[in-house]
């Protein structure tokens, strides 16, 4: 069974997807925690905030602290374990559904990129202790005879001469982005989604 959890944010404009022709207001909009755990969730909440000059959006129960960060083409998080028990993230099993809903593999740091599609392991988060890490969707890499390796923008944002660029940037607003991450929680599997909603947008130049 899944609880949703459902927080609307005061919209910040500092969280955001940038690239060289529009930048993204993306805010983290909602929550979907389970409550198959041994224990209950207790009180949830999502905050924003600025660290270190980057915006920042924070989800917190009794089990876990995540902090996002949505750059042009990956998420950054760092999640503490409030347990005292290992916790660890799934990733064979994490995915990213884009704006357009189709979902896909993810890789994280230390996957090698030409493994992309391949089986994934577990990272494990011991009782108390941090965890930072990047997502990036397998699909968005791809390989460049000229340049190599590369990775597109989560959300796609080229510049025209013309008012058709401005509408088709302006028609991702309200769409959504997830990241499911399955979290192995005294051996029971707890699929979180994290919607991040895209809000706004301007023109780089």
């Amino acid at each position: 069974m899944i609880k949703k959890l459902f927080y609307i944010l005061v919209v910040l404009p500092f969280l955001f997807s940038s690239c060289a022709g529009y930048s993204f207001l993306v805010v983290l909009e909602s929550v979907e925690s389970p409550v198959n755990t041994k224990q209950p969730f207790g009180e949830n909440k999502i905050t924003t905030f600025q660290n270190d000059g980057k915006g920042t959006c924070r989800y917190e129960d009794n089990y876990i602290d995540i902090e996002w960060q949505v750059e042009d083409k990956n998420f950054f998080f760092t999640m503490r374990n409030k347990t005292k028990h290992i916790i660890k993230i799934n990733w064979e099993e994490a995915c990213c559904v884009d704006y357009n809903g189709m979902a896909g593999k993810v890789i994280h740091h230390g996957t090698r990129i030409i493994d992309r599609y391949e089986k994934q392991g577990f990272s494990a988060i011991p009782a108390g202790t941090t965890l930072s890490d990047i997502i990036i969707p397998a699909d968005n890499i791809s390989y460049n005879k000229y340049s190599g390796w590369g990775s597109k923008s989560l959300i796609p944002c080229k510049r025209g001469n013309s008012i058709e660029s401005t509408e088709i940037a302006s028609s991702f607003i309200g769409k959504k982005i997830y990241i499911i991450l399955p979290i192995v929680i005294e051996n029971i599997q707890n699929e979180y989604t994290f919607a991040f909603n895209i809000v706004d947008f301007w023109d780089n130049f």
